[in-house]
């Protein structure tokens, strides 16, 4: 699924962020992932969702990612 924000407001990202369900979770600045469908993080700083496309994963948000990785995969 892909949502479109038009403007570069952060105040309707961070809005965003809040009406997506909790295993949502913000990989980049323009970027959320659902990790139910994470297939694995590359080291080149990148999510592989299980249908082979990648995801883009910042520096800022790459230890909350990771952990969430964590807790999705002991489900």
């Amino acid at each position: 699924m892909r949502i479109a924000i038009c403007d570069d407001d952060k105040n309707a990202q961070e809005h965003l962020a809040n009406l997506l369900p909790k295993y949502f979770i913000r990989c980049h600045r323009s970027h959320f992932a659902n990790m139910f469908k994470v297939e694995r993080i590359c080291k080149n700083s990148s999510l592989v969702m299980l249908n082979q496309k990648e995801r883009p994963l910042s520096r800022n948000n790459a230890k909350q990612v990771k952990e969430a990785f964590i807790h999705f995969q002991v489900r």
